[in-house]
């Protein structure tokens, strides 16, 4: 809700794992209201939603390369995944995720080289 539904609406539909938050009747019953499809996959089988597979596949090697050093960290890497899943061009639809939604090229990242006169607290990051 604070995250998709805020900016996007309701799904018109959703793939789940069989999630107690996807099966329980008052779910069930917003998501029937809202006209959202369910979609079951088995559960505990990752492999019966071919474009989730792929999506995690990336997601773990992008994070794998950020947390080298300090896997546990890797929950605070995960805007960087983030910005690439919606800024890398898809063939499937000629575009970038973020060029779909917003109708404009997503804002470029300017690669920070440090320099003595930048001030301290820049130079620490």
């Amino acid at each position: 809700m604070n995250n998709v539904v805020k900016l996007h609406g309701m799904p018109k539909s959703i793939v789940s794992d069989r999630d107690k938050v996807f099966t329980s009747a008052f779910w069930q019953h917003l998501f029937k209201l809202q006209g959202t499809t369910l979609a079951m996959s088995s559960a505990y089988h990752p492999l019966s939603d071919g474009q989730t597979e792929v999506f995690n596949k990336g997601m773990e090697l992008f994070l794998r390369c950020f947390t080298f050093h300090n896997p546990k960290s890797w929950f605070k890497a995960l805007t960087w995944p983030e910005y690439w899943y919606n800024t890398a061009f898809r063939t499937s639809i000629v575009m970038t995720r973020f060029k779909s939604l917003y109708g404009r090229y997503h804002p470029t990242l300017t690669r920070y080289v440090s320099q003595a006169s930048d001030p301290p607290p820049l130079q620490e990051e």
